[in-house]
């Protein structure tokens, strides 16, 4: 079996303006091919692989089945096992008072090139909420001992965290973060707490009142909203709209009538979408045109009747219209 090597180059070649060069076809390839030899040793390269035996095999395709089906068992219980020391050490651990990632100086952290960044040899840190309790504390050295024994038992596996329902995250091996991050991250509203939290899937309409009521909470209101679409489970819908007397406000395309699921991008487009309603408020506040509007996503989506369905209600203001029984009969 013949096997040509083939590389694409590209030239960039510079040209005086006080004068002019001619480059013939010749002169290019003779150039080119000088390149490939003294730069890429092209013709070494390709003397080597001919030099090299071929030959056929069969391959029994049960055989090869069960041995790729062995060889994810096996990554996925490496994996397993790892979880399972966490959780072992994590409930016969005790509380500890250990330093924040934000309270980190350089010299307690050195580069790996394992993470591709400096991080605390065989050590953690913590990270604490702006809501969690001030007596809340990470985990005790049984977690760290327990993360030292998974990175020594299974090479492939990096960054190992506890999330707990106070707000702190337990993280090994320690990150230095910056003071001003040093509250902004609360594991409880990432997806994959989230996810562990609330497998079952949900949809969720997020119906924001836009009218001028609420004009000095907008930073409030839309953060909120975010933090909801952020937070979601992969396998959640989710649905956004604004609503004052006057306008329903939706998303553009296919996001304006149907539940659209919480993909990475899907997430991104709509939390831009929270942008355009902050620039939109106006009029005065109609519940029952925002509540309407958000129970026809539900009655164009379709799903199993026992899935959860969620509507969130962001208002600051009495309504202009309280008629709303007949719409929760719906």
């Amino acid at each position: 079996m013949k096997v040509n090597f083939f590389f694409c180059l590209c030239l960039l070649l510079s040209f005086s303006r006080s004068g002019a060069i001619e480059v013939t076809d010749e002169a290019l390839r003779k150039a080119v091919e000088m390149l490939m030899e003294s730069s890429l040793q092209h013709g070494e390269m390709q003397r080597y692989y001919d030099s090299q035996a071929f030959g056929s095999q069969s391959v029994e395709g049960k055989n090869l089945l069960d041995q790729v089906a062995e060889a994810f068992r096996l990554k996925f219980r490496e994996r397993i096992d790892a979880l399972i020391n966490l959780r072992n050490n994590v409930e016969n651990s005790d509380s500890s008072d250990n330093k924040q990632c934000c309270e980190l100086q350089d010299n307690d952290v050195r580069y790996d090139p394992r993470f591709l960044q400096k991080v605390i040899p065989g050590g953690f840190c913590i990270r604490k909420s702006s809501n969690t309790p001030d007596d809340a504390n990470g985990l005790s050295d049984k977690f760290r001992q327990a993360c030292v024994i998974n990175q020594q038992n299974h090479p492939l596996i990096k960054w190992q965290y506890y999330g707990s329902e106070q707000g702190v995250t337990t993280q090994f091996p320690g990150l230095l973060t910056d003071q001003e991050d040093c509250q902004a991250f609360d594991n409880r509203v990432r997806p994959w707490y989230v996810q562990a939290n609330v497998p079952t899937a949900k949809q969720v309409v997020i119906a924001i009142d836009t009218s001028d009521t609420l004009l000095q909470n907008i930073a409030l209101a839309t953060t909120v909203a975010s933090t909801l679409i952020n937070s979601s489970n992969p396998r959640d819908k989710l649905a956004i709209i604004g609503f004052n007397n006057e306008v329903t406000i939706r998303p553009s395309g296919c996001f304006s009538a149907n539940l659209a699921q919480a993909t990475t991008q899907n997430v991104r487009n709509l939390t831009n979408f929270l942008g355009e309603l902050a620039l939109r408020f106006e009029g005065t506040a109609n519940y029952t045109e925002g509540l309407s509007s958000a129970f026809d996503f539900f009655e164009t989506s379709n799903a199993d009747e026992n899935i959860v369905r969620v509507i969130v209600f962001i208002s600051g203001a009495d309504a202009a219209s309280r008629d709303t029984k007949e719409i929760f009969q719906r």
